[in-house]
């Protein structure tokens, strides 16, 4: 059975060799596709079992999986900088979240006000409807008291 090859997306490049891979290597990346298993497939794909096996045995959630990831590629881990791009990416991360918790507060917020603005309008509509009633109702018993209703008319015009 004849593999199939894919690419990988690392450091914004398609990537189809180990080389290629090599240079333009993102930690993060790198690390995404060791834990959703694509980086083994990819090698795998390229018939570099042993790399595969090699990825494949590291832990994702271990502390120390990124440099041995970089090991096991053959690229230079600096510990440092590693540590810097994590600040870095979680401080985005943090930001993302209240950009996303701020979002949502406005929308409930909009939400809010236009249940609000609909109560009002019912609201509204309900004293126009009581007010329009009131006034037929006023206008009925004044009609009756100055002798307008039209059943007295009648009842004075036929007897």
């Amino acid at each position: 059975m004849a593999k199939v090859k894919f690419q990988l997306e690392i450091g914004g490049e398609k990537v189809r060799t180990l080389e290629q891979l090599r240079e333009h290597f993102d930690i993060f990346e790198g690390m995404e596709y060791v834990k959703n298993g694509k980086l083994v497939k990819w090698l795998k794909s390229r018939g570099e079992d042993e790399l595969a096996e090699t990825v494949s045995a590291l832990d994702p959630q271990g502390t120390d999986c990124p440099k041995k990831l970089c090991c096991a590629l053959g690229i230079a881990f600096n510990e440092l900088k590693y540590q810097q791009l994590l600040q870095i990416k979680r401080g985005e991360e943090e930001r993302r979240k209240v950009d996303e918790k701020r979002k949502r507060i406005i929308e409930a917020e909009k939400t809010r006000q236009q249940e609000e603005n609909a109560q009002r309008e019912k609201i509204k509509r309900g004293e126009e409807e009581r007010r329009k009633a009131e006034e037929e109702k006023a206008k009925f018993w004044s009609d009756r008291i100055h002798g307008r209703h039209r059943s007295f008319l009648f009842a004075h015009r036929f007897p």
